[in-house]
């Protein structure tokens, strides 16, 4: 083997390992605020509580700002399509809806009340936020249309009701449903599936 082809083996290594630390790094980053939100976090107490140097940091992202917007990027990227996959294995559009809403609700229960919070008010996070609610509108659209065009359901506006889930979906993480009604998330969850399915599968007056 040449020297050459030996340095290429080596700097790709260094690659892989590289990329190992940087994705431990970020996965005990999103434990902190998923549990605890970020609005507060320097990257002073980040670097102390990650138990590595800032500078290790700053070679992940270019700044504070820019460290916590990856961080939950990877968690929605990550959960949207671990959530779509095992909706899209379920076998009718029914049983798809039923799956997606569920999936939601277990990936939503690790969000606390102070990192939702958090990401509302922080714009580019809240800008993130949206554009994966969106997102999961989007494929719940698609469940829907799947389950007009077989029968499984009446003719409905599928993107309406694909947003109205959503929307409803937020309330749940904002705690709403809780603060005026007493009701708890996984009730609030039933309610949700159940409303959207009852609307599916109602006569047309």
């Amino acid at each position: 083997m040449s020297v050459t082809q030996t340095g290429a083996r080596r700097t790709g290594a260094g690659r892989r390992m590289s990329e190992e630390r940087r994705d431990g790094i970020l996965q005990r980053l999103e434990t902190i605020i998923l549990a605890e939100g970020f609005a507060t976090l320097t990257i002073d107490e980040i670097a102390s509580r990650l138990q590595c140097s800032k500078s290790t940091l700053y070679a992940i992202a270019s700044s504070r700002e820019q460290l916590i917007i990856k961080t939950l990027d990877r968690i929605f990227r990550a959960r949207g399509e671990k959530i779509d996959q095992q909706a899209r294995l379920a076998g009718t559009p029914r049983d798809r809806i039923i799956t997606y809403i569920n999936g939601v609700r277990d990936e939503m229960a690790t969000i606390s009340r102070a990192c939702y919070a958090d990401m509302r008010a922080f714009e580019p996070a809240d800008e993130l936020y949206r554009r994966n609610a969106h997102a999961s509108a989007d494929h719940l659209r698609d469940f829907i249309d799947e389950g007009i065009a077989d029968g499984s359901f009446r003719p409905a506006n599928a993107e309406f009701l694909g947003l109205a889930v959503n929307l409803l979906l937020g309330a749940v993480l904002d705690g709403t449903f809780v603060e005026r009604l007493q009701m708890s998330d996984t009730d609030a969850y039933v309610e949700i599936t159940t409303l959207i399915l009852h609307a599916l599968s109602a006569p047309v007056q």
